[in-house]
This record gives C-alpha cells, sequence and structure tokens, in this order.
C-alpha cells in the first residue's frame, strides 16, 4: 500500500470513527492512558471536550507535580487508598478550587485529609447513605476563602487552619443522629468544640437546621465560642433549636446582617427573648425573617373559623415577636424584614 493509499484509507477509518455517538466514542477513549485520551482533542472541534466526559481517568500524581492545575473537581471517582486523595491534592502546587463528591464506592476508608497552600474555595458533599466506621475530615488551607460542608455521616471535622476572614457554608452533624441529645461525656462535644473553635474567624457564615440543633444541645453544656470577624449569618432554625437565638446572637458580636429561616413556630412557653445580645448595639443593621408555617396551614383547605382561626392568629402573634424583638433593641438597625409564608 502506498503513502497516498494508507492516507485515504486512514481518512476512511476516522470518519467512520467520528460517526459515531459520544457516548460510545467516551468508552472507547476510557480504554486509553489518559494522555492519549487528552491528544484527541487536536483532532476536530467535535473531539475538543469529549475526553472531559470520559467515565475514567487514570492520574499519575507524580506527572501534576509541575502542571498548572488551578481546579479539581472529583465525581464518581474510585480512590486506591485514603492516601491517593491527599497525594493529588498535594502534587498541585497552585490548586484553587477543588470540589469533592463522595460516592458510596469510592474507597475512602478512614479520612479525608485536604492540606493545601494555594486552595481558595472547598466544597465536600457526601452522598454515601449509610455510615461505616469512624470517618474524619480534616482541612488545613491557611488561604482559604469559600467552604461548603454539606456531610450528615462524617464523625469528625477537623479545621486546621483556613483564610481569617473565609465564607463558610456548614451541614454536617458530628456523629449525632436524629433524635438524640448530645450527652456530656459524648466525644461528639469534643470534635464540635474544636469545629467551632475553628470557624471563629470566618466573615460570613450559613449554617443548617440540622448542625443548629447539634450546636443547641452543645450550648446546653458548654459555652459558644466567639465568631468576632463574623458580619453576614444566614442561619435555619426549628422548633428545638429555637430558644438558643439570643445565645447564638451573643456569641456574634460584630454582626451585621442577619437571615433567619424557622421551620416551625414555637409554642408560647418556648418563647424567652428577653436576652439582648451585643450586636444589637453596636453593629447589627440588616435583618431578615422567614416562616412558611402560616401559609402552610392555609394551604391545608382547613376554614379559618374557630379553634382553627384562633390558632392561626396565635401564631401570627408569634411570628410577630421575632420583628419586634429586633426592632424593639437593635440600636443601629436600618433594615428588617418578615415574610411569613412561601411566595406562590
Amino acid at each position: 500500500m502506498d503513502g497516498e493509499t494508507a492516507v485515504k484509507e486512514n481518512q476512511r477509518n476516522f470518519d467512520r470513527l467520528s460517526n459515531l455517538p459520544d457516548s460510545l466514542l467516551c468508552k472507547i477513549l476510557s480504554d486509553f492512558p489518559t494522555k492519549e485520551s487528552v491528544c484527541t482533542s487536536v483532532l476536530s472541534k467535535r473531539w475538543r471536550n469529549l475526553w472531559l466526559n470520559v467515565p475514567a481517568l487514570d492520574l499519575i500524581f507524580r506527572k501534576f507535580r509541575d502542571e498548572n492545575v488551578f481546579i479539581i473537581h472529583l465525581e464518581m471517582v474510585i480512590y486506591d487508598d485514603d492516601s491517593t486523595l491527599e497525594t493529588l491534592i498535594l502534587s498541585c502546587p497552585v490548586l484553587e478550587e477543588l470540589t469533592i463528591f463522595r460516592d458510596p464506592n469510592d474507597s475512602l476508608e478512614e479520612a479525608v485529609h485536604v492540606r493545601s497552600q494555594s486552595l481558595k474555595s472547598l466544597k465536600i458533599d457526601r452522598k454515601r447513605w449509610e455510615s461505616d466506621g469512624h470517618f474524619v475530615v480534616a482541612i488545613d488551607a491557611p488561604v482559604l476563602e469559600c467552604m461548603s460542608l454539606g456531610d450528615l455521616l462524617s464523625d469528625s471535622f477537623i479545621i486546621h487552619n483556613i483564610g481569617p476572614s473565609a465564607k463558610v457554608d456548614i451541614d454536617v452533624l458530628f456523629n449525632v443522629g436524629y433524635g438524640e441529645p448530645m450527652e456530656p461525656d459524648d466525644s461528639s462535644k469534643i470534635m464540635t468544640r474544636k469545629f467551632l473553635t475553628g470557624l471563629s474567624t470566618v466573615s460570613d457564615m450559613t449554617i443548617s437546621a440540622d448542625t443548629l440543633n447539634v450546636i443547641h444541645d452543645y450550648c446546653e453544656m458548654e459555652q459558644l465560642p466567639q465568631f468576632s470577624n463574623l458580619s453576614c449569618l444566614h442561619a435555619c432554625f426549628e422548633d428545638t433549636s429555637w430558644e438558643m437565638l439570643p445565645t447564638f446572637l451573643e456569641s456574634c458580636p460584630n454582626l451585621h446582617s442577619v437571615v433567619l429561616e424557622f421551620a416551625y413556630l414555637p409554642e408560647n412557653e418556648q418563647v424567652d427573648l428577653s436576652s439582648v445580645p451585643q450586636c444589637f448595639q453596636s453593629s447589627l443593621e440588616f435583618v431578615y425573617l422567614k416562616t412558611p408555617y402560616v401559609v402552610n396551614i392555609q394551604k391545608e383547605g382547613n376554614p379559618l373559623t374557630g379553634t382553627t382561626t384562633a390558632s392561626v392568629l396565635q401564631l401570627v402573634l408569634l411570628a410577630c415577636l421575632l420583628p419586634r424583638y429586633f426592632v424593639g433593641h437593635v440600636a443601629s438597625l436600618c433594615y428588617v424584614q418578615a415574610s411569613l409564608g412561601e411566595k406562590k
């Protein structure tokens, strides 16, 4: 076969390959070394980003060490062992953004260690539905600016170091089961204390109702650390954690903005808003309050008569306690809004 014939034959083979659907091409590329899969991006415009959808990549960490890898997104990844993920992170000296979606089959057994001198954004989301032993998440990232932890199953979260004014979104349970109170000798109490201390320098915090329920139990045994840098707070409260609102706000002496969502309104005897946090007198300017409870009752289709009307009115009065609490005590308040019910 002469040179011209060979070129034509290769062109016909390439055309037949290009006629295959993307899903099949990605399956074929997954059988190649990752380096060779990436090389196919120069074949044509269609192939340029095809390798990004390959379901499996083989990563040789020593080849990352001198590369300019700024962003890593890990999802549906199976690791050789716990050290594999840590080695990958350490092999990227200029890494700035890391996303880790945990998977039931990812083979991580004991810990996720995130150590990086360059990392600015971190998100960990655990999809495993069954806890299978003690698991630790440890973070040492001194310039971290943004952190999101959505993990209700890991037992311990250790914040060695993060940026001095980071923005965090927290949804964790510290191995405390739903509806189970934290005991004085419980190891989760120590883990909660260390975790909250590690977050004490953040400037912006979003915190889930599940995490606040754990903190509520913790507050009954120990004092919260001071979040002196915290200026913006978005917190979701359930009925059990409602009573800790003044205590929680007292730990935020320089708070400027607060968004509070209430899944339920408490009974009368549970409401105690007599304490006035320090931030009310010095820094708080913006307050947004939201509860869907009243609208939910009306959506049930019950007629607003007799005891039902009384119950709704009682809920409205309870909801009005919140804005009155802020308006009546916040010296520098510029804006307050209360939303009773979901927007249609």
